[in-house]
């Protein structure tokens, strides 16, 4: 294989055997990898302009301070020292060094791979191009020159960690390309150095295509795989195999946009950061296709269109992205912050190969990441313009997510309900938090999903984080929705399904339910009811036989503070005005407990980047549960201080429960049966169905929801009456929808 990935590419043998053309390389191969990849009109003078207007330089030129001492921002783990001269086999956070040996026989159980691999895909380098052109100085472009010599010299072909998975030489050959402009000029771009480059260039592309990911890890890894061979062979079409890389690269990448992107626009492995990886990587092909005037098919573009709405849904307000399942903290290709943990730049970017502006979510960008993109990427940013937030409710009906986005009195609201499944394949990337929640308020995130923290070497926190225990839902007799079979597999999976889901201006009310604990006779149904976006009324049914603990989970973003209101609590953010209201309705003998930063793997652990780990607030209250049971939680964001808070009541019925809420001047009423239409009485309601939501207004219903309804009385008088239940009847002011 090695010998192979090494003979002399005829084309790099020219170079190597013509002293007059290997002394012209550098300046012949900066200019064409720039018209390939920037732009005819690019240039580094260009991009330096754009970083400065855009307000990236001063960050950008203190990273590459660092980097030319050698300290590397490394994922969540901060910054790490990488000695005088770095040894690219070092692990830089556990010292551990893995071994010079062929790829095939390294057991990559030793250590985490991830670690090492991120440093290796050399994506620092685009920070110390961008400073060498902001700047001038060629020291900048001198080190990447020395860094890419040294890793050259100690990454033969085959030998080594760098070479196990193809990913990796895919992501680094992306960065290495759109380097290489900003820095050949600089002296220590030898000719001979620009052949080894070349060489290893092309060795590297060979790897990828004799070992792509179709069998073992046919996700992101192929996609990535795909658009590597796709770039060199788009940027260096003189290379022997570019074509056959070219349509090969493209072909997988137009079929691949329809096996892991579902038609609702989501990526299929249950991952919000994983779907935002693929948007990189597509957004990506298109611009270098479109470059070059290469034909991908129609499909590429549908598709990346619907993937870049969806972001632009789950994207939160302030433009975080949520915790849905793995997060691995790298990039495609780092056009500015170095994860995705936060979007805007990205969709910025997207909406402008859209054209429109509705895909920038309403988030401010300062079009950094476009002007990499394009020579004019900030000018068409600014173009383009800022549409509205999206408003109203987005169903992903295959990904089994629901966002509800609401602006109330000024204030953006954004929910999230994941009745999710594992994703495709094996469900590597999957969590088992099915029918978890988000919610945003007040400016910032106050219910989240925990994160991924790491994904080898620890077991134990792997298995925390990937688990039910770090999901705002509910766990039941102490197990895991699915239970685990190494850090990327799954002995047991579960079904899941939305049962319903309706939207109107007053209501969005979304019913799922998954089996994940059929093995303890459990079936497990939430319903999460937002009233106008005002507040949230979140109710668990479980069927089933038996009787089970049951722990209710609600995973608090990390920073906010936790008071003690009789049964209920408040979570606010110190000196903060608002926070968000946690009060349990219809428990029997509920134990509530705040867990902030527990023992070994217990609760109040959150990561939003790899490798980083903090404590946060985690309430969880338990309960024992005889079949059916019904127990529901409202959650309100309110004012902290002497201004009112709403008032919480719930009582048991015989086969429901009942809930009053009372804000301000208006009571609302909810009642919820245990399971299935029961008749339900309290409060002057008579009810016969499954779920009802009414609004008083003195002593008279003034709106109402109603759902599997036949029968609603209000002290003695008849508001509906059905010989056949409707799915849900929605009254408000006069008016009646409906649907059969």
């Amino acid at each position: 294989m090695a010998a192979a990935a090494d003979r002399e590419d005829p084309w790099v043998r020219r170079f190597a055997a013509d002293s007059t053309a290997r002394a012209a390389l550098a300046s012949a191969l900066s200019r064409q990898l720039a018209a390939r990849l920037y732009g005819a009109e690019w240039s580094p003078t260009r991009l330096a302009a754009s970083l400065r207007a855009a307000g990236a330089a001063e960050r950008i030129i203190a990273e590459a301070e660092e980097l030319r001492a050698h300290r590397v921002r490394l994922l969540g783990y901060g910054v790490r020292d990488l000695g005088l001269r770095i040894d690219w086999h070092r692990d830089p956070v556990t010292g551990y060094r893995w071994p010079a040996q062929h790829h095939g026989r390294i057991d990559r159980g030793v250590g985490d791979g991830k670690v090492i691999w991120e440093l290796s895909r050399h994506q620092h380098f685009l920070v110390l191009g961008a400073a060498a052109a902001l700047t001038g100085d060629t020291a900048y472009a001198d080190e990447v020159a020395e860094q890419l010599a040294g890793w050259i010299e100690q990454n033969p072909t085959g030998i080594g960690v760098h070479w196990v998975e193809s990913i990796e030489p895919a992501l680094r050959l992306l960065a290495w390309l759109w380097t290489l402009p900003l820095v050949l000029h600089a002296p220590r771009f030898t000719p001979d150095l620009c052949v080894r480059v070349l060489r290893s260039l092309v060795a590297q592309a060979r790897h990828i295509a004799a070992n792509l990911s179709t069998y073992s890890s046919p996700n992101t890894h192929l996609l990535a795989e795909a658009l590597g061979l796709f770039v060199v062979s788009t940027a260096l079409p003189e290379l022997e195999a570019a074509s056959e890389w070219r349509n090969r690269g493209r072909a997988i990448l137009e079929r691949e946009i329809d096996t892991q992107v579902g038609e609702d626009g989501f990526y299929r492995e249950a991952s919000t950061y994983y779907h935002a990886y693929a948007v990189e990587m597509y957004l990506l092909a298109v611009v270098v296709a479109e470059r070059n005037g290469v034909v991908i098919a129609p499909t590429v573009g549908s598709g990346l269109e619907r993937m870049l709405e969806a972001l632009a849904w789950l994207t939160r307000p302030d433009g975080s992205l949520p915790n849905v399942g793995d997060a691995d903290g790298g990039r495609t290709l780092r056009l500015g912050a170095p994860n995705l943990v936060r979007v805007a730049e990205l969709l910025a970017s997207g909406a402008v190969v859209s054209g429109r502006a509705e895909m920038r979510a309403g988030l401010p960008a300062t079009g950094e990441e476009a002007a990499w993109l394009w020579p004019d990427g900030l000018e068409r940013v600014r173009r383009l313009g800022v549409a509205a937030a999206p408003r109203g409710c987005r169903y992903f009906p295959q990904a089994a997510l629901v966002v509800d986005r609401r602006l109330v009195d000024g204030d953006q609201r954004w929910t999230l309900f994941d009745a999710g499944d594992l994703g495709m394949l094996s469900g590597a990337h999957g969590h088992a938090g099915c029918l978890g929640l988000g919610l945003y308020a007040n400016g910032r995130a106050l219910v989240v999903d925990r994160g991924t923290n790491v994904y080898n070497g620890a077991p134990a926190w792997r298995q925390y984080f990937r688990g039910t225990r770090a999901h705002s839902t509910v766990v039941v007799d102490a197990r895991d929705q699915a239970e685990p079979a190494g850090n990327f597999r799954w002995a047991t999976r579960y079904n899941s399904r939305i049962v319903r889901h309706i939207a109107t201006p007053d209501y969005t009310l979304v019913t799922a339910e998954h089996d994940g604990y059929r093995r303890l006779s459990v079936v497990h149904e939430r319903t999460l009811l937002s009233v106008g976006g005002e507040y949230w009324v979140c109710i668990d049914r479980f069927t089933g036989s038996g009787t089970h603990s049951a722990e209710f989970l609600f995973q608090l973003a990390p920073g906010l503070d936790i008071e003690r209101i009789g049964v209920a609590v408040f979570a606010v953010p110190p000196d903060a005005a608002a926070g968000l209201l946690i009060d349990p309705a219809g428990f029997e003998k509920p134990q509530m407990r705040v867990e902030i930063g527990a023992t070994s793997t217990g609760h109040g652990w959150h990561s939003d980047d790899y490798g980083e780990r903090r404590p946060a607030p985690t309430l969880a209250t338990t309960d024992m549960l005889t079949l059916p049971a019904v127990r529901a939680h409202v959650l309100a964001p309110c004012a902290r201080g002497p201004q009112p808070r709403p008032i919480v009541h719930g009582q048991q019925l015989e086969q429901g429960l009942a809930i009053t809420v009372h804000r301000g001047s208006t009571t609302d009423l909810v009642l919820c049966s245990a399971v299935g239409s029961r008749l339900l009485a309290a409060a002057g309601a008579t009810f016969m169905g499954e779920l009802l939501h009414a609004r008083l207004v003195g002593d008279d219903v003034h709106s109402f929801l109603a759902v599997r309804a036949r029968r609603l009385d209000w002290n003695g008088g008849v508001l509906m009456r059905r010989e056949h239940s409707a799915d849900w009847v929605v009254m408000a002011e006069e008016q009646q929808l409906e649907r059969a």
